[in-house]
This record gives structure tokens, C-alpha cells and sequence, in this order.
């Protein structure tokens, strides 16, 4: 009987668990209290989202006791994806990329496990050539690479 009790509850907090992961949650219904998403009084676990006016969907960001956590994607009212970015805590780690409408890579910046950029950060032309690069370590900009029709110009240490 014992164990049949003690099964029952560890499925109720299994199904629990899945279900409020799998919560979707329009932003216009949420509060923010120093950072942490709330809903109904609790913070939010879940998918938090936003459409634009003609029905496309904006962003959806993973949330975890009222933090991003996990993947966030931000897209332009075409439906294109414009952010792309990977959160642990609130913090951004990972590669946060960003787009031009056309979907051409815009910027790249690697982040660390600590959300301190970390690596490197490029940002390129319209045409998806290179046009600038710096060099993190940490949170502090170590170089700066300047480039022109994708050929390095300049590099100086900063």
C-alpha cells in the first residue's frame, strides 16, 4: 500500500514537472519582479512568447522559475529568424547570433558558462562577408580585427 502511495505521488510530480515545461505563456499576461517572470503570483516555467500584429510569431523564450533557460528565438514580422541565442540562469551563453531580414548572419558573440562574452564576437556586411572582430576573454575585449571587402585591414590590441 505503502509503495502504492509513494508511486502515485512521484507520478503526480512527473506529470507536474512535464506540464508546466510545456506552459505557454503570452508575454501581455505576465508580471516582472526584480528580473524573475510571474504569472498568477508564481514565476513562470515554460515557453514565454509574443506575436506581432499580423499573426507571425515575434519570440519564444524558454523560462525556468521565472529565468530564461534554454533557447530564445526572436523573429521579424516576415517570419524570418532575426536573434537566436542560448540562456542558463538569465544569462546568455553559447553562440547569440543575430540576422539581417534576409536571414545573412549579422553578428555572432560567444559567451562563456559565466555569461561574460568569451571568444569571439563578428559582426559582417549585408553580403555575409566579414567586417569586424574582437577578441573576449572573460567580459574584457582583448584585440579588435578590422576588415574590408574580407581582407584584414588592421589589428590592434586593445
Amino acid at each position: 500500500m505503502m509503495l502504492r502511495i509513494v508511486s502515485v505521488l512521484i507520478l503526480t510530480l512527473v506529470v507536474q514537472h512535464t506540464f508546466s515545461q510545456n506552459q505557454r505563456y503570452q508575454i501581455k499576461y505576465l508580471e516582472e519582479k526584480d528580473g524573475i517572470k510571474i504569472y498568477e503570483g508564481q514565476p513562470v516555467t515554460g515557453i514565454v512568447y509574443d506575436v506581432f500584429d499580423n499573426g507571425n510569431m515575434k519570440y519564444e523564450s524558454h523560462y525556468k522559475d521565472g529565468l530564461m533557460e534554454g533557447d530564445f528565438i526572436r523573429f521579424f514580422s516576415n517570419g524570418n529568424k532575426y536573434i537566436q541565442a542560448t540562456f542558463h540562469t538569465g544569462d546568455t551563453v553559447g553562440v547569440f547570433k543575430t540576422r539581417y531580414k534576409d536571414e545573412i548572419i549579422r553578428e555572432e558573440i560567444n559567451f562563456n558558462e559565466k555569461g561574460q562574452r568569451h571568444g569571439t564576437q563578428s559582426r559582417f556586411y549585408p553580403d555575409g562577408t566579414k567586417r569586424t572582430v574582437w577578441v573576449w576573454e572573460d567580459g574584457v575585449c582583448m584585440e579588435k580585427w578590422i576588415y574590408k571587402e574580407g581582407k584584414l585591414m588592421s589589428r590592434k590590441k586593445l
